[in-house]
Order: C-alpha cells, then sequence, then structure tokens
C-alpha cells in the first residue's frame, strides 16, 4: 500500500451509518430520516475504535467477507476512484476482522492489479484481482485465518457488489471546517448556463494557492495559476507572477461546488471531479479514454497508446510499455535515451546479443520521415520460445532514441496479430515536437 493508515485502539466515537459491501451508503441526513440497519450499527461499533482514529486522508468499508463477522477495510484518499457509478471504489486496503477470541485483529494487506477490477464482495467472499487473475479472500474467525484462494474467478466476480468506501470522520470533520473553496484535486469548469456541458476543461489545485488550468480536448493546454481565497472571491493570477488578476466572485459553494462570476461577467461553475490526483492527472487522456491515452516524454516525443492494454512505468532514462493483455509472453515496447552511442553505434551494440539472426538495415524513422532510422531486427524463434526483437534508432540530441519492440508468439494467429498491432501501434504513432 502506498501510505500505511496508522490506527489508535481505545478512542471511542458514535458514528453516523455509510455504506459497505452490499450495504446502502447514505448521508447523515440520510440517517436520520430512515431506520439504521442493525448489521451496519454492529460494525461500527465493532470497529468503533478504529474509525474513531482514521486520518482525514482515509477511506474505509465494511466488507462481507466472513462467516459472523463483517471486515473493516481501509484505504487511503489516493487509492480511491469513482467506478462511475457514484461508488467510491478501491483496489487495495488493509484488512481488520475479529478474531477466534472476539477481539479485533488486523488480518493484512489486500491489492489488485488496476482499476478495471476493484474490490467487490459476495456470499462472504472479497475479490481482488486484475487482468489475467482473480484470486477469492475470506476470514476465518475460527482459526484467526485470512485465506486467498489464487485464480480466475471471474464469473462470480462478475456477480459480486463493488466495495463502497467512505472518507473517515476527521475527513468529513476537515470539509466542514474548511474555509476554502478550492483545495487540493481536479475540478471541471463551465459556464454556468450551458446545457450538457462537454466537461473537458479542467482547474488543477496542486493546494489552495496554486494550480494550472488543462484543456482536454486541445492537448491539455493552458496556463499554471496562483490565487489567493477569501471569504466571498478567490483571486486568480493566471501565466505566472505580474500577470494581470481576475476575481472570482462566488456566489455559491454547496457539496464542493463552486459557483461564481469572474470580473468579465463570466458565470462559471467549478465542479470537483472525485479519485483524480492532480500530481498525475493529465486532462488529455482523461478526456480521450484509455484507448486513446498519451505518452509525453520530457525530451521532446509522444505516443499514443491503449491503457486497458498497456502498464507504463519510467526507469534510469527508459520508458517500458508492457502489454498486459492475453498473450504468449512478455510482449513490450521500450524508449531509451542514451548520450553513451550515436544511433549506428546503438543499433550494432543491441544487435551483438543476438548474434548471426540479427538483421540490420536502413530506413527513415517513424515519426520523422526525414530522418535516418538504424534498425536490427531478429525473426520469430519457430523452434523454441516464439521470441522475436525489433528495434530502431535515430541521432537524438547528445546522444540516441531507440525503441525496442520484445515480443512472443504462440500458437493462436489470432491473439499474435492482435499483439503485434497493439505493439507497433505505439511505434507507428510516435510524433515529435
Amino acid at each position: 500500500m502506498k501510505k500505511r493508515i496508522a490506527v489508535l485502539f481505545g478512542l471511542i466515537m458514535t458514528m453516523a451509518v455509510v455504506g459497505g459491501c452490499g450495504k446502502e451508503t447514505g448521508t447523515t441526513a440520510d440517517v436520520e430520516e430512515n431506520e439504521t440497519p442493525a448489521a451496519v450499527e454492529q460494525d461500527a461499533q465493532t470497529f468503533d475504535s478504529i474509525l474513531a482514529s482514521l486520518p482525514a486522508d482515509a477511506y474505509y468499508a465494511y466488507a462481507d467477507m466472513a462467516k459472523d463477522h463483517d471486515a473493516l477495510l481501509v484505504t487511503t484518499k489516493d487509492l480511491v476512484f469513482d467506478n462511475g457509478d457514484g461508488v467510491m471504489a478501491a483496489t487495495e486496503a488493509d484488512v481488520y476482522g475479529i478474531d477466534q477470541d472476539g477481539k479485533v485483529k488486523e488480518y493484512g494487506h489486500v491489492a489488485g492489479g488496476g482499476t478495471a477490477t476493484p474490490l467487490a464482495c459476495k456470499d462472504g467472499v472479497l475479490f481482488c484481482g486484475g487482468h489475467n487473475y482473480m484470486n477469492k479472500i475470506h476470514i476465518e474467525e475460527a482459526t484467526s485465518e485470512m485465506i486467498t484462494e489464487e485464480g480466475e474467478y471471474f464469473d462470480e466476480y462478475d456477480e459480486a457488489v463493488v466495495v463502497a468506501f467512505n472518507p473517515s470522520l476527521a475527513a468529513s470533520e476537515t470539509a466542514s471546517e474548511e474555509s476554502a473553496y478550492f483545495t487540493k484535486g481536479v475540478y471541471y469548469n463551465y459556464a454556468k448556463d450551458a446545457e450538457n456541458p462537454p466537461l473537458t476543461y479542467f482547474y488543477v489545485f496542486y493546494d489552495e494557492n496554486t494550480g494550472y488550468t488543462a484543456d482536454g480536448e486541445n492537448n491539455g493546454i493552458g496556463l499554471p495559476f496562483s490565487l489567493t481565497q477569501e471569504e466571498g472571491a478567490a483571486t486568480f493570477s493566471f501565466g505566472g507572477e505580474g500577470e494581470s488578476e481576475e476575481v472570482l466572485t462566488v456566489s455559491s459553494f454547496e457539496n464542493g461546488i463552486v459557483t461564481g462570476t469572474f470580473d468579465d461577467g463570466r458565470e462559471v461553475v467549478f465542479e470537483p471531479v472525485s479519485g483524480l490526483d492532480p500530481e498525475t492527472f493529465d486532462a488529455e487522456n482523461y478526456v480521450n479514454g484509455p484507448s486513446q491515452s498519451v505518452y509525453k516524454d520530457p525530451n521532446g516525443w509522444s505516443v499514443k497508446y491503449d491503457a486497458s492494454l498497456f502498464e507504463v512505468t519510467q526507469e534510469e532514462g527508459q520508458v517500458f510499455f508492457v502489454y498486459t493483455g492475453e498473450s504468449a509472453g512478455t510482449n513490450m515496447v521500450t524508449a531509451t535515451y542514451t548520450v553513451d552511442n550515436k544511433a549506428e553505434d546503438a543499433i550494432k551494440k543491441l544487435g551483438e546479443n543476438y548474434g548471426d539472426t540479427a538483421e540490420y538495415s536502413t530506413a527513415p524513422f517513424p515519426g520523422a520521415e526525414d530522418v535516418d532510422g538504424y534498425w536490427v531486427n531478429v525473426p520469430v524463434d519457430t523452434e523454441g520460445s516464439g521470441a522475436y526483437m525489433t528495434a530502431m534508432a535515430r541521432d537524438y540530441m547528445e546522444g540516441a532514441l531507440i525503441f525496442e519492440i520484445d515480443g512472443h508468439q504462440g500458437e493462436d494467429d489470432e491473439m499474435n496479430m492482435a499483439v503485434a498491432d497493439a505493439l507497433a501501434g505505439i511505434i507507428d504513432s510516435l510524433t515529435f515536437e
């Protein structure tokens, strides 16, 4: 887990009822109007010391994963996301439950593989998994054990209920006491009188004082800003220090949604978007969706990829696009910028590892047809692993830029073609600033 939740026992609280797996989620107002389910009241009483001590960035939920008692799942704000139906979901959490002596026990940590498969539960089982696996987890209170059944239980998962996480009591108190209209997060921005606004323009706040705007329909372009907030107004300075100021006169502030009017008469709405981290938010990718995600490298090149099929990581000057869909083996594209060699020497050095099977050629470099590219190709190993490799390099800045495709083929030709097309699609989308 990115952040461990520190819990302090012995604190007492009175809990408003909130939902979990298979339970309705309600606000305090809902609780006043409706009878509180007895099972949920018991959950709150069982874990009251933990719930009372959760920090403001914590989220929690109840999960039906034991025979006699629900478990308590605890995670952090940066790990929850809107599941698309108003449910705040998560893929990982700490697990607390009741042991054989009737006492609260921390059973461990569960972590899945991505937002496409949030934690869910059904019939006393918590489902936790990723693209190609789905495990079943339950607590045996009689033996004080958390048991994981590894496998691909996707049929059962499809019938499970996504676990609904709720902000901690401390978060609610902080929100109610917070005087600032804008806090760390991402906000939609649109005209108040717009019908069905497109929700493609954003204000991204790093904190209460700084941020930037981003147009998701136009390559994420925008301006940095600083701001000061006071009762009834927020003053923005766009483009950096010394630029002209624009004052937003606030007319409404409800449930985090800010409505106001700028000096020029524009009446606008700022609506917070749940589950987005301003440090990693990309407006273009958010608007385009996973299949049209864009990776922009600091060295001035970019590619498109399908985020539902590739996991992107960076390490020591290299960028890895690892295929996560069904395939015969590891399939990936690696982009490397090096100052150790120019392009031709870099390709020869790469090909040395493959001996006589490496085939060299020259051809225009993808995304820059007027630039010479140096290529090396290693055919599919039809007698063994099915591995193959293609790489290309160009002279770039003070060294060389190299793109390497490492793939594997199996017996399923249709699957092989789908993987190859996905890998080649990244290379074909390459552009330079």
